[in-house]
């Protein structure tokens, strides 16, 4: 693991990176759905250390679309891209109220449930 000490206040490095990850991801389009869900994973154990969450609801709903992606062997960056943005998004707000982006997250779920099963 990663050493969190002296992180406190913002847990900014490693969602950063793995943010970061996420965005390079969308850019080239080529990898599989599995390293969305794997990065996405990533966000929702960091963010759910420091309690963040709409970082955690809004990945949350990036490894279920994802997962359900991968099911229907669908590879749809938009969907995704969509995720990272919101992400990078929320991340910036930090720390705004969770009631200011409720909407955001809602718009993803939105988006994650047209591939439902």
């Amino acid at each position: 693991g990663r050493e969190m000490a002296g992180q406190e206040g913002r847990p900014g490095e490693c969602i950063g990176e793995s943010l970061t990850r996420l965005e390079a991801l969308c850019k080239e389009q080529t990898a599989s759905m599995d390293e969305v869900y794997a990065v996405s994973t990533e966000v929702i154990d960091i963010a759910g250390l420091f309690d963040d969450r709409m970082l955690c609801e809004s990945a949350y709903s990036l490894c279920e679309l994802a997962d359900r992606q991968r099911t229907q062997g669908k590879c749809e960056w938009p969907a995704v891209v969509v995720h990272a943005e919101a992400m990078r998004l929320i991340y910036a707000a930090h720390p705004a109220p969770a009631e200011a982006l409720k909407p955001v997250v809602a718009g993803l779920w939105k988006v994650t449930d047209r591939y439902k099963d």
